[in-house]
């Protein structure tokens, strides 16, 4: 059961997040900003950003979904 500061931390961490959003709200203005960052990062960088993004969205998600359907046989695959 959730207390009263439970639910307080979470209305503070959207609130958080919603200004944080609006506060750089105009930082990016195309897709090129936002995936290569304008332009001046390094193509490593972006690389390697890209490539833990998609590792951890695949482990948080498909890794617990495949370990929940086949069992610790994922653990010896991953």
């Amino acid at each position: 059961m959730l207390s009263p500061f439970d639910y307080g931390v979470v209305v503070f961490y959207l609130f958080l997040l919603l200004g944080i959003g609006w506060y750089f709200r105009r930082a990016g203005h195309n897709s090129s900003e936002f995936f290569l960052g304008g332009g001046k990062m390094a193509w490593w960088m972006v690389g390697a950003s890209s490539f833990m993004s998609a590792f951890s969205a695949w482990t948080f998600t498909g890794a617990a979904g495949a370990a929940y359907n086949y069992g610790l046989i994922v653990l010896v695959l991953f």
